[in-house]
């Protein structure tokens, strides 16, 4: 939510300096956006940048507190009192001792990416509070705001603003007030949609993909940010040119995986320290595999998940399953003590033999065992794909030799294997599915 809240903001930045600028009869993109951005990772949840943050210079147009509080209480002035003005609160420290720490709240200093102050302050008028619900006592003439901060007013159905935005839970839902920017936007900056019409089905569909789009990249700037701990920064000049190429879907559903990855890993992580597991080294090892996987884009995303779901090369839509995820990848990574998985492709090299760790995680009832062998073999041969070759393919239930199967009879009755050729077979085909439990073992054997 705070993403899209900063997402919405940028946008309707964009659209001011455009119009701005085309009262003036300056079409050049470039001077008009010159610095600005939409910046997270910094002061508050996000800023404004006339000039991004650096070292020692930046110049922040204005700054933004992004508030989810549920329930009644999140309507009423004093739930964001610790925001509106300086308050003092007792910290206890690991060695006993407590003191009693001042706060700002809202930040209005301008510090570079150092923390440096810039002896500067965020003007009056442009310090925003965001909330998920109307404060419904916010006009009260008892309310103290000593950081002099503004409710952001969003546009309303059909021209009443809102001071407040509902939380989005999806990228599907709830998102139609962050979208209003875009369709006029796409009505202005794409010619061929005729602006008479706006906002017909064209304008719509095209916002909504453009929405997503967004969304994706952004995802990839925070990823990025957190890895080389430095603030996220999204150009303006950036969000103008998707906005004008249309951007796609297929980033947005790459993002969707990663999301789904990020969800499954915190879950992970939570379960361990209610069961106070210990943080080892294969943690680390699990830690470091996820965040290069959450680090890929395009090709090389998509091709290191369908290695991971080899039975569903040919679904049509890339997705993840997290079952698998959870008791497949992880539990594998978490409990070999000494490999770490090769990053080109999530397998370990041990004994002469490949273990390719893999999501599937459907359980051993009655012939599924072998509809699953035959998908993974119809893909593989579709695909001609020699990476599985003679490797052992880790599941969670599953325990099949492929060579075996491949021999019955009663293997053709589960599906054809799409002109699967005996030469080939014994060039690309993978040479059995194991268990979790077998392939720990294995390799957790000394040579």
């Amino acid at each position: 939510h705070q993403g899209k809240v900063g997402l919405f903001v940028a946008l309707q930045e964009v659209t001011r300096l455009l119009s701005e600028a085309r009262s003036t009869a300056n079409d050049d993109v470039v001077a008009i956006f010159a610095d600005w951005c939409l910046e997270f990772e910094g002061a508050e949840d996000f800023d404004i940048c006339e000039v991004a943050l650096g070292d020692g210079v930046g110049e922040v147009y204005s700054r933004h507190q992004v508030k989810a509080y549920n329930g009644n209480d999140a309507k009423s002035f004093k739930k964001y009192n610790d925001v509106l003005n300086p308050y003092s609160r007792k910290v206890k420290y690991k060695d006993g001792r407590e003191v009693v720490k001042e706060f700002d709240g809202f930040k209005k200093r301008v510090t570079d990416l150092r923390g440096n102050d810039l002896g500067k302050e965020i003007p009056i008028g442009r310090r925003f509070l965001h909330t998920i619900q109307a404060i419904d006592d916010w006009n009260s003439s008892d309310n103290k705001n000593e950081n002099e901060v503004r409710l952001y007013y969003y546009p309303g159905e059909p021209e009443e603003q809102k001071s407040y935005c509902d939380l989005s839970r999806t990228y599907e839902s709830g998102d139609s007030i962050m979208q209003c920017p875009l369709f006029k936007m796409v009505t202005v900056e794409i010619q061929a949609i005729d602006p008479s019409s706006y906002p017909d089905k064209k304008v719509v569909s095209r916002a909504v993909t453009i929405w997503q789009q967004l969304q994706a990249c952004l995802q990839n700037i925070v990823a990025s940010a957190h890895v080389t701990k430095t603030r996220a920064c999204f150009s303006f000049a950036q969000i103008y040119q998707i906005i004008v190429d249309g951007g796609g879907v297929e980033d947005w559903n790459r993002d969707r995986i990663k999301r789904k990855i990020q969800y499954e890993w915190e879950r992970i992580q939570k379960t361990r320290e209610a069961n106070n597991e210990d943080f080892n080294e294969n943690y680390g090892r699990a830690k470091d595999w996820i965040e290069d996987l959450l680090l890929k884009d395009g090709e090389n995303f998509e091709v290191a998940i369908s290695r991971l779901r080899p039975h569903k090369q040919n679904a049509p839509d890339l997705d993840i399953d997290e079952t698998g995820f959870r008791y497949v990848v992880h539990e594998v990574i978490k409990c070999v003590e000494r490999y770490v998985p090769n990053q080109k492709g999530p397998h370990y090299s041990h004994n002469g033999h490949r273990y390719y760790l893999t999501t599937i995680s459907e359980e051993d009832s009655g012939n599924e065992n072998k509809v699953i062998a035959r998908d993974v073999l119809n893909g593989i041969n579709e695909k001609t794909d020699d990476y599985f070759r003679q490797g052992k393919i880790i599941t969670r239930h599953l325990s099949i030799d492929f060579e075996q199967l491949v021999q019955e009879d009663e293997f053709s009755g589960h599906g054809s294997l799409a002109g699967f050729e005996a030469d080939k077979f014994t060039e690309i085909a993978p040479k059995s599915l194991i268990t979790t439990v077998v392939a720990i073992d294995e390799l957790n054997r000394r040579a």
